[in-house]
């Protein structure tokens, strides 16, 4: 499992609304890291990794929006 996906992992399954801010900035951070060493290196990902990564940018964009939405309520989003 790559870095990325961990932080991924991590970030959905947080409830802490705080915690999970933070987890989503570090998750965002080690896909930018896995594609800046991927363009280091001049190796392309493969198809699977970048879908993937794609797929939870995704995910972590609903989630972002979803607390946002609840602390604008005025309510935790857990």
């Amino acid at each position: 499992m790559n870095g990325w996906e961990v932080c991924y992992q991590a970030a959905v399954f947080e409830l802490d609304d705080d915690k999970l801010r933070v987890k989503i900035d570090d998750t965002r951070y080690a896909i930018d890291q896995r594609l800046e060493a991927s363009l280091r290196a001049h190796t392309a990902l493969g198809m699977k990794e970048r879908r993937d990564m794609s797929n939870a940018l995704e995910v972590l964009l609903v989630l972002e929006r979803f607390l946002d939405r609840h602390t604008k309520a005025g309510r935790p989003a857990a």
